[in-house]
C-alpha cells in the first residue's frame, strides 16, 4: 500500500508524515512496547485520533541525537492533551 502512494499521492509531506507516524511510532510501540504501552497508545495511533511523533534531544546536545545520552523511555503527554 505505501508504494502504491508514493506513485499515486502527489503530497511527498503526507507520505513522510505517514512513514514516519508508522515506522517511527506504531510499529517500535507494537515491537517493543509491553502490554499497558500497546493497550493505551495503539488503538489512537491505529485509528487515526492521535498522530505519533518522534523528537530527539538531551542536555547539551541541543537538536542532534548523535550527542544525546540518558534513557530510553516514552514522553509523557502535555497537560491537557487527554
Amino acid at each position: 500500500m505505501l508504494e502504491a502512494l508514493g506513485y499515486g499521492c502527489r503530497d511527498n509531506g503526507l507520505l513522510f508524515s505517514l512513514n514516519a507516524h508508522l515506522w517511527s511510532c506504531a510499529l517500535p510501540i507494537l515491537r517493543f512496547g509491553d502490554d499497558t504501552q500497546r493497550a493505551r497508545y495503539l488503538p489512537a495511533l491505529c485509528d487515526g485520533s492521535r498522530i505519533g511523533v518522534q523528537a530527539v534531544t538531551g542536555a547539551g546536545s541541543g537538536f542532534s541525537g548523535v550527542g544525546a545520552t540518558g534513557q530510553p523511555g516514552f514522553a509523557r503527554p502535555l497537560p491537557g492533551s487527554d
